[in-house]
């Protein structure tokens, strides 16, 4: 899995992890953050970059708000309609590197487990920063680099080309590529939303997460 082919399987894959039991972290994590971050800031329009399944639109008070998920995975998009239909029409396929909105439509987005799938973070931060609007607000959830180790240990084996680190599992005798992270520092991302007229306002460390806020100058 990677931000140029997330194939069936990985959706499927992804879509087991998200509707497992163990799943349940998130609730007490995740959304409780999201949705003081939506009240706090009086947020009406948001938009859920990478929804995956569409679960997020369940777990977060929507009241008196607008909620759109985009979702680069069809198969995933198809999922969360036949999940939640009450959602289906707010559910699209689209990109982090082309988000498929006019300028400055959200008031804020926040995004869950996507920008250390993302190797072009200027291009992904370039886009946040175009659909908001001024003093729109963004709040992104990411994975924390200083757990490498806790991020790696699942694959059989992992291999570092640059800025990817390569997790790979042995299929049938022989090593496949099953991911593909970029477990960058909270600097690197800052630098990187900094650039393109993104300000940082908050950090935290949320387990082997990194939470990261803040609004459009």
């Amino acid at each position: 899995m990677d931000d140029k082919s997330f194939d069936k399987k990985s959706a499927m894959d992804w879509s087991n992890t998200i509707e497992a039991t163990s799943s349940g972290k998130r609730e007490k994590d995740f959304y409780p953050r999201i949705n003081s971050w939506m009240d706090q800031f009086s947020l009406h329009k948001i938009l859920d970059l990478g929804s995956g399944q569409g679960i997020c639109a369940t777990k977060i008070n929507l009241n008196n708000r607008e909620y759109i998920g985009v979702e680069p995975s069809s198969f995933l998009v198809d999922r969360a309609k036949k999940l939640y239909p009450s959602f289906k029409s707010q559910y699209i396929v689209g990109s982090a590197y082309e988000l498929p909105f006019e300028n400055e439509a959200f008031d804020g987005s926040f995004s869950i487990a996507v920008w250390h799938l993302l190797e072009d973070l200027y291009k992904a931060s370039s886009e946040l920063s175009r659909v908001l609007k001024k003093e729109g607000r963004f709040l992104l959830i990411t994975a924390n680099q200083q757990y490498e180790k806790e991020w790696t240990e699942s694959y059989d084996e992992v291999e570092t080309v640059g800025k990817k680190t390569l997790g790979l599992k042995m299929k049938e005798g022989s090593l496949e590529l099953e991911d593909t992270l970029f477990l960058r520092t909270e600097k690197e991302i800052k630098d990187a939303l900094e650039n393109v007229g993104l300000q940082v306002t908050n950090s935290e460390p949320i387990r082997i997460w990194t939470l990261i806020e803040g609004m459009k100058k």
